[in-house]
């Protein structure tokens, strides 16, 4: 397991490369193309949180599965902590996004200059306890006791 993406995959913030700019940050849970910034007219940028991956690492095999995802909607590519992200984007023009459940994005007093905004992020299960070495554990975990899954999908 790899608690940083492999090499090539994600760089480091690069705040003179969206000075002025329009952002909309993507991050692993948010690359539907409605999210990813689909119609955008600035750029995308991917952002994957460090101290998340430091706690959660993924498998190599995650890490290319996610990355070639957002190499095709994301003109940049960052792999770092909140703060740093922030310091990066303080030139831009504006910042929006959807919120990131899983790992810490710069809070709201990091979006007050330049102006942002993160939309809430649709959540349908609760995070569990421990890590999961697969999907299909993931699942049985978050969705146990629901009877009815199908309708519970449909109201949410």
């Amino acid at each position: 397991l790899l608690a940083v993406p492999p090499p090539g995959l994600f760089g480091a913030p690069d705040a003179p490369a969206v000075q002025g700019r329009a952002l909309r940050c993507v991050h692993p849970w948010s690359l539907a193309a409605a999210d990813a910034g689909a119609g955008h007219d600035g750029l995308v940028v991917g952002i994957a949180s460090t101290p998340f991956h430091a706690r959660w690492p993924w498998s190599a095999a995650r890490w290319r599965f996610v990355g070639t995802r957002m190499q095709a909607v994301c003109d940049h590519m960052w792999a770092a902590t909140p703060e740093a992200l922030a310091a990066a984007w303080a030139g831009a023009a504006s910042v929006r996004g959807v919120q990131d459940r899983h790992g810490p994005l710069p809070g709201p007093d990091a979006l007050a200059n330049p102006p942002g905004h993160w939309l809430e992020s649709p959540r349908c299960f609760e995070w569990p306890a421990q890590r999961c070495h697969s999907f299909s554990q993931f699942w049985a975990r978050v969705s146990r006791g629901v009877q009815h899954l199908d309708e519970w999908i449909d109201r949410h």
